[in-house]
């Protein structure tokens, strides 16, 4: 049953019952239901609703990283841009939500004007509200302007650790050493690249002579190549 079926409720009940042993009452008391009815429907009215939460927000030490809150079928449902994973959120507070199933909590922060202006996940991972995002879109390279980025690199902060980037079909391999991982990039550009799937940018540099001298993952680490 819904809100406004038990306040109508409530009113026939409570008139009957005054009707029976105080007729006199009966005015009065149908008066005050619909006065009860009448504050507790404006009181659902102004309650704020999802769509305030809608948008995309952009993790703040990192980015490269975007969630986009959207409402589906009533229920608040974020979407990680990087990897198309979803979570439903369920709602706590008026500001506070938990993941469905991880139950990782949400936390959105509104200014002074009570527009939301970023979210808190689990507490620590801030992540700001943007309104110009733009995704990335993949640019078309030759596979002459591919070959002259494969090679080995040395991470500039330990010798011991190396990268090998591959060509693969229209984009490129980037293979860990250590662990034997690899993490395709596609181009945005010619020296800038993005993974499909992970927030992973990498941008290659050159020399003044045009020969390929290094590659900077994350915008900090640098990787100089060495064959």
């Amino acid at each position: 049953m819904k809100f406004m079926e038990y306040s109508l409720l409530y009113i026939f009940i409570t008139t009957k019952t005054y009707h029976m042993k105080t007729p006199g009452k009966l005015l009065r008391t149908a008066a005050t239901g619909m006065l009860l009815l009448a504050a507790s429907f404006s009181f659902a009215q102004q309650q704020p609703g999802l769509a305030r939460f809608e948008g995309v927000f952009q993790k703040s030490d990192n980015k490269e990283a975007y969630l986009q809150f959207t409402v589906k079928n009533g229920i608040l449902t974020g979407k990680q841009l990087w990897n198309g994973q979803e979570y439903e959120l369920v709602r706590k507070s008026d500001t506070d939500f938990v993941s469905k199933d991880e139950e990782y909590p949400v936390t959105f922060i509104k200014d002074g004007t009570g527009e939301v202006i970023k979210t808190k996940i689990m507490n620590r991972s801030e992540w700001i509200r943007v309104k110009d995002y733009k995704p990335r879109q993949p640019a078309t390279l030759t596979a002459a302007q591919l070959k002259p980025l494969e090679g080995r690199y040395r991470f500039r902060q330990d010798n011991n650790l190396y990268l090998s980037i591959l060509v693969r079909d229209s984009a490129i391999v980037l293979k860990q050493s250590w662990d034997g991982k690899e993490v395709q990039l596609v181009p945005e550009s010619e020296l800038v690249f993005f993974s499909p799937t992970q927030f992973f940018p990498a941008a290659f540099t050159k020399d003044a002579g045009g020969k390929i001298t290094a590659i900077t993952c994350f915008h900090k680490d640098v990787w100089d190549k060495v064959e």
